[in-house]
């Protein structure tokens, strides 16, 4: 047996109910990661940008706040 509205529209179960909010969460989840990614990638652009024009390591890394290390595990 399923409950309804007047207008005879079926309201959600319990288990549908959590499955929505499953399928919210991992979508939540992959918007996080993508804006994470998006992040990264800008950085990267920044790093390859800052070197190009002529910075050293040591000034990326202090105004990116990398380390040095990370700058160079970049690959740029």
């Amino acid at each position: 047996m399923r409950w309804a509205t007047l207008n005879g529209e079926l309201l959600p179960t319990a288990e549908e109910k959590e499955r929505q909010k499953v399928g919210e969460a991992q979508q939540q989840v992959q918007q996080a990661q993508q804006r994470a990614e998006r992040a990264e990638s800008q950085l990267q652009l920044a790093v390859k940008n800052l070197l190009q024009s002529g910075m050293t390591v040591e000034q990326v890394a202090n105004i990116t706040g990398l380390s040095d290390s990370e700058i160079a595990a970049l690959d740029i």
